[in-house]
């Protein structure tokens, strides 16, 4: 769609710009919604509803192609990233159902894998399917894949007493304001879950930062071609995939509060090195180094988030986690955007490594301390569940 957006306006970056608000603002709009639902609805459901959706809105695009209309484009776009607001959130809440406590690091790893590889793959394979087959076609291959995913969640099958677990409490309002009052009142007293929340919203400012300045850096701060990025963004698949396939191995010998610290103080390492880089090599080593952390804190953090929130709860709590990240993300990438014009690139990149320290310290001093407390993670009823 990036391409055929480009092609259509002849190059309008504001018109490209606006795929990235189509993405972000269904988010913004409707994942604390999306996350009570998730809690009220059988998760399976919504999974394969919402693929589905997904699905036949990707074939919509054919006809937005055909038609031309960036209107209706951002549309089609909009309302697949709000199907998309009710799949994530209901992925990540059932598979605590489905999966004892001890395989969770594991299918969370198969998460960040597949998602890894989609996005190292997935650009190569529909630019090259973009210039062979055309967008049309593209689209309906792009359209296949949520089918493949709805089928996929067909197969899934959960004992009677889950299934009745993950629908609504009756002891909670029946409207969706009281329902999500219900599931913040309920974790708000937490701090694990609380410093978890706010270790993401620090990932996500840093993220933010980089993710704008960096073209920016390369470019003005290295004297490098700004498409010279491709080689940031290689690197940072590889190493997440690399990264990802060790996580569990390292839990069994480390224990979760020492992968978690590890993966936080390999990150704020990374980040350090970005700001400090002089040529576009010691710039990938960073990146590099700060994918090798940000996989297993990806993996971890939700493992831990998974084990300390009730399952009637979770849909809740990640909607909003998913909320609070893509708003900060979107105002730390739009206000370094604004300032990368006023001062030094690097002094960005500086910040952002602040902000990375920040989440060391979190960690260190909240999240690291109760997983410790909590001595075995993986075995039997989670004690850090916020109803124990």
């Amino acid at each position: 769609m990036l391409l055929t957006v480009y092609a259509v306006t002849d190059g309008s970056g504001m018109a490209v710009a606006g795929i990235t608000l189509a993405e972000i603002v269904p988010m913004l709009a409707l994942g604390l919604i999306a996350g009570v639902y998730v809690d009220r609805w059988d998760r399976r459901r919504a999974i394969i509803l919402g693929n589905t959706v997904r699905g036949l809105l990707s074939l919509a695009l054919v006809l937005a192609a055909r038609s031309q209309s960036l209107g209706l484009v951002y549309v089609v776009i909009a309302a697949s990233e709000a199907a998309g607001a009710v799949v994530q959130p209901a992925m990540t809440a059932i598979v605590p159902q489905l999966v004892p406590v001890a395989h969770l690091a594991q299918v969370n790893t198969l998460f960040v894998l597949s998602r890894q590889f989609s996005l190292l793959i997935g650009p190569v394979v529909a630019a090259t399917a973009y210039r062979v087959i055309g967008a049309e076609l593209t689209f309906l291959v792009d359209g296949g894949t949520f089918f493949v995913g709805a089928g996929t969640a067909l197969a899934i099958r959960r004992p009677r007493e889950v299934e009745k677990q993950a629908g609504s409490d009756e002891t909670v309002g029946s409207t969706w304001w009281r329902d999500f009052l219900n599931g913040l009142a309920r974790v708000r007293g937490d701090r694990l879950v609380m410093a978890l929340l706010a270790t993401i919203g620090l990932q996500s400012l840093g993220a933010g930062i980089n993710n704008t300045v960096m073209i920016v850096f390369i470019n003005r701060g290295l004297g490098r071609a700004a498409s010279d990025i491709a080689w940031l963004s290689s690197a940072n698949g590889l190493a997440q995939i690399l990264a990802a396939t060790v996580v569990a191995p390292l839990i069994r010998r480390r224990g979760t509060a020492g992968v978690l610290a590890g993966a936080t103080i390999t990150m704020l390492a990374g980040n350090a090195i970005l700001a400090g880089s002089w040529s576009l090599f010691v710039l990938i080593v960073g990146v590099l180094i700060t994918a090798l952390g940000n996989s297993p804190f990806t993996i971890v953090h939700t493992t831990v988030l998974q084990q300390a929130v009730g399952p009637e709860y979770l849909g809740r709590v990640q909607g909003s986690l998913g909320t609070l990240a893509a708003v900060l993300f979107m105002a730390a990438s739009s206000a370094s955007g604004v300032a990368v014009d006023y001062v030094a690139a690097r002094s960005l990149l500086i910040v952002s490594a602040g902000i990375s320290a920040s989440l060391v310290v979190v960690t260190l001093t909240r999240i690291v301390p109760a997983l410790r407390a909590a001595k075995r993670l993986s075995s039997g009823r989670s004690p850090l569940r916020a109803d124990d």
